[in-house]
């Protein structure tokens, strides 16, 4: 998959994300944050789910994100957060790199605009998941005090956020 940013950041306007540039070497990576939201909801894990067979699974699913990240502080005071974006390995955020690359996930940092669906348009676009209502993301507070992830179980979708 070539990296394209302009491509990247309208895919990311059209899920209601403002593509502010990449972050490297910002706090723990992305494929660690990811795993750190793996522990048990015993040890705090906060989870919001809805089941895969909901009429309203895309709607309900993005109201939970919001409420998961705004009760946990994930969003700045200008809503900016962190979001695991998969680029090229070595492309260093550059315009276009070779479709036959591995990738490696990076943060990107964003800002939410006031028309968003992380759910729906940001997993149809693969930059949150995909396909469309099936979340795969990880996200962190710009001072990486607050990971949330989006993911599919085997009869739901959701949001979680480690203690």
């Amino acid at each position: 998959m070539a990296l394209n940013v302009e491509l990247l950041a309208r895919a990311l306007e059209g899920c209601g994300l403002r593509f502010l540039g990449f972050r490297y070497l910002t706090g723990i990576p992305p494929f660690a944050a990811g795993m750190v939201t793996s522990c048990h909801p015993d040890e705090g894990r906060r989870d919001r789910t809805v089941r895969l067979d909901d009429p309203d699974l895309v709607s309900k699913a993005n109201a939970d994100w919001y409420a998961l990240a705004t009760e946990f502080g994930l969003f700045s005071a200008e809503r900016q957060f962190l979001l695991g974006i998969s680029v090229p390995i070595g492309s260093g955020g550059g315009k276009t790199v070779s479709h036959d690359e591995e990738v490696e996930a990076v943060w990107g940092l964003v800002e939410l605009l006031d028309d968003w669906d992380i759910m729906g348009k940001g997993a149809a676009a693969g930059i949150t998941g995909g396909p469309y209502g099936r979340p795969a993301f990880v996200m962190s507070a710009v001072d990486g005090s607050v990971f949330v992830q989006g993911t599919v179980w085997q009869d739901c979708i959701g949001t979680r956020r480690p203690p």
